[in-house]
This record gives structure tokens, sequence and C-alpha cells, in this order.
């Protein structure tokens, strides 16, 4: 009798997989997942090719060590299940290949994949990472792709609702009121709030010739405008600031951070609201707790907090800088020592060694943690250093009982060496 994939995936990762992702790769529904389209998460990673010793479709030291490519865009972004210290799936992220960044989907296989259906017709325009949203997809109608049949299903069986033909505000609620993809709506409803359709659609000259890096900045925060430069558009400044709605922001942001603590695009935004209010020590408050996180999970582009960092820095530090802290902890007043490093290659050594200094000197969980960090904090430097991290990260795992983790970041291991020879 053949041992069902979901059975050999689990022995090959030391793993417990849930419910929805057995009947995934079981049941064959991922056979229907092969027609990646660009917009849609469509083309899946057969089972089999996840049992290989070092899988094609993990990206090493780009691609965290704790997640497992399930389906591909098919332009090199992934779908990922992010592995808990508990050897189970602790949720499911959007990685992407283009800086490495990363942002949580949903807590399930079915959660994720509703909210790859649906994030199209929520508020606001700028939904994903390196390119625009180009196609308006039809919300879970009856003639829907596969997958989105068997997903519309999974959601009815589980909360006894269909979301019909929903839109914008409406649909964001409702999915949110289910708390489903709860991190991701928000970050959307986010980036809603701060659109401004004034400026985005100015045709004034004055406007256009804002260098384009600086109009970002404006985009982001209309508060920043000049005067000399509000008094040469033809609109109210009030107007201007008016259509950006950074309580909404805020409260969105509190949401996040009330549920997780490791997610920086949250901790930045709700920071820079305090900061726009003159309320300096909370936004510190926020920025310190933002300087923990990954800076794979800021979302600067998304958010356009790009412009206000130098390459490869933290938003979070770079305005603890601008707002002249220095820390009491000496342990931090270090750490932020090494994020002030104006090379962006130096700085990621500097953070590097100062993890590494960290977990050499831990033991159990902590080491584990903080080898983890060592690589994806700010990203490793030189890259030749992730092989001897991964092997680190794979010990230290499994003497800290996470075997999962350990067998994952030994399958990234092998993936590093087949790919680059070290």
């Amino acid at each position: 009798m053949t041992v069902p994939w979901s059975q050999q995936i689990q022995q090959r990762y030391q793993c417990v997989l849930a419910e929805d992702l057995c009947e995934w790769f079981d049941s064959g529904i991922w056979k229907h997942a092969d027609d990646g389209c660009g917009q849609r998460f469509l083309q899946a990673v057969a089972p089999q090719d996840l049992l290989e010793p070092a899988p094609q479709a993990i990206w090493p030291a780009l691609m965290p060590c704790d997640l497992l490519p399930i389906i591909s865009n098919g332009l090199g972004d992934y779908l990922c299940m992010r592995m808990g210290p508990d050897n189970s799936i602790r949720e499911y992220v959007h990685w992407y290949h283009g800086g490495g960044d990363w942002i949580p989907w949903g807590k399930t296989l079915a959660e994720a994949l509703l909210f790859d259906s649906i994030r199209q017709n929520l508020p606001g325009g700028q939904r994903d990472h390196a390119f625009a949203a180009a196609i308006e997809h039809t919300l879970l109608a009856d003639d829907v792709h596969p997958i989105d049949r068997w997903t519309r299903q999974w959601l009815k069986n589980k909360h006894g609702v269909t979301l019909g033909d929903r839109k914008g505000h409406e649909i964001a609620n409702t999915v949110l009121e289910l708390g489903i993809a709860e991190a991701a709506v928000r970050c959307q409803l986010c980036i809603a709030a701060l659109e401004n359709p004034l400026l985005h659609e100015l045709d004034d000259p004055h406007w256009r010739m804002i260098p384009p890096d600086q109009r970002q900045r404006y985009l982001f925060d209309c508060g920043l405008l000049p005067g000399a430069v509000i008094e040469s558009i033809p609109m109210e400044p009030s107007d201007l600031c008016a259509a950006q709605d950074w309580d909404a922001v805020a409260a969105n942001c509190e949401q996040v951070t009330n549920q997780r603590d490791d997610l920086a695009w949250a901790w930045d935004l709700w920071g820079y609201s305090f900061e726009r209010l003159g309320l300096q020590k909370r936004a510190i408050d926020c920025y310190r707790r933002s300087l923990r996180c990954s800076i794979f999970t800021d979302q600067t582009v998304r958010v356009r907090t790009h412009t206000f960092v130098k390459e490869g820095q933290k938003f979070s530090a770079t305005r603890l800088m601008q707002l002249e802290y220095q820390s009491n902890d000496t342990s931090e007043q270090a750490y932020l020592q090494c994020l002030a490093c104006p090379k962006p290659d130096e700085r990621r050594k500097l953070v590097r060694e100062y993890f590494s200094d960290l977990a050499a000197s831990a033991n159990g969980s902590d080491a584990h943690d903080y080898w983890v960090k060592a690589g994806w904090d700010l990203g490793a430097e030189p890259m030749t250093a992730y092989g001897d991290l991964l092997t680190k990260i794979e010990t230290t795992a499994a003497e800290a009982g996470r075997m999962a983790l350990s067998a994952i970041a030994q399958t990234h291991r092998q993936c590093f060496k087949d790919r680059y020879g070290l």
C-alpha cells in the first residue's frame, strides 16, 4: 500500500501537518495548482519535490530557514508554511523573492489561499511588493478555479459562511470578524488609509518636478509637504492631509501588535503615527519593539518607509537616531551602534557577529533563536557565512527539541551546499 504524501512529508521533516494540508497533498488537489499566473499562487510544489534532499523550490540563505515552500505564483514568490518550535506549522506566509521579505497570510493553508483569492478586492491599490495589481479577479463565484472551490468549502465547513461578492471594507470587515488572515488584511488597510488619490493623480508641474524619492516621502506622509510646494499646488492644504487616515493606521497596527510582536511594519507605522503627534516617548517605545523584529518583516516598499532609510537599514533604527535616542541597556545600545554603520555590507557583518556572540553564550532555545537572528535579522555578511549558520541552527534546534526546525534547517543547508558548493 502506498504511503500517503502527508505521512511521508511528516516523516521527512519530523513534523505534524494540519488536516487541510494533509488533504491538499493526499487528495491530489495540489495538481490543480498548475497554472501560476503572476497575480495568484496557483503553481504547486509537488510533494515528491519536497521529499528530495535539496528541493529546488527552496532559496537557501534568502529564504528563512523555518520556511518550506508550498505554492508559487510563477514569478519567484512562494506561499510557504512556517514551522513552529512545537514541530507543527505556525502559519503560512507570502515570501517575496525580491528582497526576501515575508508577511503572514493565515494560520492554515485554506486561510492563506482564501486571502490570495480576495486580496484584489480589498481596499487600496498597492497590494503587491514588486508590481502593481493588474487583474481584477471574480470573488468566489461558482465557476472559479478548483483551488478556490476547495478553499471556499473549507471556509464554509469551519465558519459556516460564504463571502459572496463582497468587496472593499465590507469584505475586509467580514474576514476580520472571522479571524482570517488578520495581519495581512490589516496591513492592506494601512496601505489603503495612507493612499492619497489627490497626489497620485495630481497633474501639476511643481509636483512632477519633485525627485521621485522625495515624492514617495510625501505620499507616505502628506504632512511633510513643504510650504513652497503646497502653495504651488492648486488645492487646499487641509484637503491634501485629510486624504490620509493616520488614526486608522494606528488602530490597525495596535490590533496587530496586540496579537503578535514580530512584525516590524506594524510597530514602524504605529510608532510614526505617534511621532507625527509629537508623542516622542510612545514613538520610541514602538521603534524599540520594532528593533527586535527582522528587517524582512518591515514591508518597506508597500508602506513607503523605504524612502527614509539607507540601504538595508531598519526604519526603526533610523527614526531612533533621528530622535537622538540613547539606550540605558548596554546590549541594546551596542546593537544600535551596529545598525548605525553607514556601509550596508559592514552593517550586516556587525549584526551577524553581534547575535553570533549572544548565541555562543546561550543554551537551548535561546541559542537557536540567536543563531536564526544572526542570519535573518538583517541578513548575514558575507554570504558564505550561511553555511556555518545553518549547521549551528540545525544543531541547536535539535538540542532544544525543535526537531522539525532542525530538519528544515538541515534541508536548507543541503540546498546551500548544492547551489553554491559551500
